[in-house]
C-alpha cells in the first residue's frame, strides 16, 4: 500500500513536469529544445567522469578538474558541509547501511549515488547541481555524528562538540561568502548597465551576449541576444535605422563559442557592417555598428 501511494505521488509530481518535454522530444527529436526539453544529456557517458574538456550546447567548456572528481569533492565546499563535517560521511555510511539494511541503502545511499552518477557523466560542472544529493548526505553525516556521540566518553564528546561547532561556523561563513558573491555580481551587472547608458543615446539598439536579460529588465533598449539570431536576422534589424551597439565579452566568445552563433554573429558584424570600439567595462567591450553612424 505504501509503495503504491509513493508511486502515485511520484507520478503526480513528475508527469506534469516531464511529460510535455518528452512528448515534444518524441515528436520533434531534431528540433532545438530548452534544457527541460532535451535534458541536455544526449552526450551523457560514464567516460565523462574522467574528462574535463567538453563541447556542448554551451560551447567549449574547460574545467580544472575531471567531472568525477569535481562532484566527489563538492560536498567539502565551505558553502555545503565543509572539510570538518564531510569526513563524517564515511562514518555515517557504515552506520546507515548497517542499521537500516537494504531499504536505507536504496533510499539514502542510492539517492546520492544516482545523482552523482548522472552529473559526473554529463558534460557540465556547476555547484548548483550538487544540491540534489546533499540531503541524503546530510542524513549520513548526522548518522555518523550520532553513532560517534553514543560511543565516546565525556572528554571526547567535548572535543566532538568543538569540532562540530567549528564545522558549522565554517559552513555559515562559506554560505555568507557565497551569497555575497551573488550580490557582488549583481552590483557588477548594474554598474555595466549604467556605464552603457552613459555611452549610448536613449534611442540606441543593443546586440548583446551575456548580460542580455539584465539589459532587457533594467533598460528600455531593444536588446537582441547574439545566441538567438543569425546574420540574416541581424541584417534585417540593421535595415531599420537606429544607433546600434554591440556588447559582449570578446575573449569568452572567441574561446568558448568558436563556430557557434555568438561567434558567427560577432564576426559577421565585425567584417560586414563594421564595428567601432567605444570602450570597455570589466571584461565587456562596447562597440558601435559602423553602418548605424
Amino acid at each position: 500500500m505504501q509503495s503504491s501511494a509513493a508511486i502515485l505521488l511520484a507520478a503526480a509530481i513528475l508527469v506534469p513536469v516531464v511529460g510535455p518535454p518528452l512528448v515534444g522530444l518524441l515528436n520533434q527529436p531534431a528540433a532545438p529544445a530548452t534544457f527541460a526539453g532535451n535534458f541536455q544529456v544526449y552526450s551523457w557517458s560514464p567516460l565523462n567522469a574522467f574528462m574535463r574538456d567538453f563541447f556542448t550546447a554551451d560551447g567549449h567548456l574547460a574545467y580544472a578538474q575531471p567531472n568525477g572528481v569535481y562532484y566527489a569533492v563538492a560536498p567539502a565546499n565551505l558553502a555545503f558541509f565543509g572539510p570538518l563535517l564531510v569526513p563524517w560521511i564515511l562514518v555515517g555510511l557504515g552506520e546507515t547501511v548497517g542499521e537500516g539494511g537494504r531499504r536505507v541503502l536504496v533510499m539514502v545511499v542510492g539517492w546520492a549515488a544516482v545523482v552523482y552518477a548522472f552529473h559526473a557523466g554529463a558534460p557540465w560542472q556547476n555547484f548548483r547541481f550538487t544540491l540534489a544529493y546533499l540531503p541524503p548526505l546530510a542524513i549520513v553525516v548526522a548518522a555518523g555524528l550520532t553513532w560517534a556521540w553514543r560511543r565516546v566518553n565525556h572528554p571526547l564528546r567535548i572535543g566532538m562538540s568543538v569540532w562540530v561547532m567549528l564545522g558549522l561556523l565554517s559552513v555559515a561563513i562559506g554560505g555568507v561568502r557565497l551569497v555575497q558573491g551573488f550580490v557582488d555580481r549583481k552590483a557588477d551587472d548594474l554598474a555595466l548597465v549604467h556605464w552603457v547608458e552613459a555611452q549610448t543615446p536613449p534611442s540606441a539598439r543593443l546586440f548583446s551576449f551575456g548580460p542580455t536579460l539584465t539589459f532587457r529588465h533594467y533598460t528600455s533598449y531593444p536588446t537582441t541576444d547574439l545566441y538567438d539570431v543569425t546574420p540574416a536576422d541581424l541584417a534585417a534589424e540593421l535595415a531599420t535605422p537606429a544607433p546600434t551597439f554591440v556588447l559582449l565579452d570578446e575573449a569568452n566568445v572567441e574561446q568558448q563559442w568558436l563556430g557557434q552563433a555568438p561567434y558567427a554573429n560577432f564576426q559577421w558584424l565585425k567584417n560586414g557592417p563594421g564595428l567601432v570600439p567605444i570602450g570597455q567595462q570589466g571584461s565587456y567591450a562596447l562597440y558601435r555598428v559602423a553602418s548605424s553612424l
